[in-house]
């Protein structure tokens, strides 16, 4: 997808996997944080160190190494508010990983992820 393509539709999906950037189209294409979002500096930072911690899950060393799935999804929810809040007239989702692994690969993807609304005190100024 062009980049032109990306901002013109205003939506971004908030979401890790291994060797991402925590942010993705509408198709559900990976996306570069740097080229892309309209974004402070502070706040793609943020979602990169918040990528860099998901990544830091690996069952596989020596010690196993397990992340704290619930202050990693509630980080998660409070950057996608962060971006929603940066672009309020954006589409953002976001995948909440905690709701995911709890409620099992069964439960209705509506369960885990949904969009991020400002609330009122929120709302940019009129």
């Amino acid at each position: 997808m062009e980049v032109e393509d990306f901002l013109a539709r205003r939506w971004v999906r908030v979401f890790c996997d291994i060797g991402c950037e925590g942010i993705w189209d509408r198709e559900g294409v990976p996306m570069e944080l740097d080229d892309l979002l309209p974004l402070s500096d502070a706040l793609k930072a943020r979602v990169m160190a918040w990528q860099d911690w998901y990544e830091k899950d690996d069952a596989f060393a020596d010690p196993p190494v397990t992340i704290d799935w619930q202050a990693f999804s509630e980080e998660g929810r409070q950057i996608a508010q962060a971006i929603k809040q940066a672009l309020p007239d954006w589409t953002v989702i976001y995948f909440d990983e905690y709701r995911c692994r709890s409620l099992g690969p069964q439960a209705p993807r509506t369960s885990f992820e949904y969009e991020i609304h400002l609330t009122e005190t929120e709302s940019p100024a009129a």
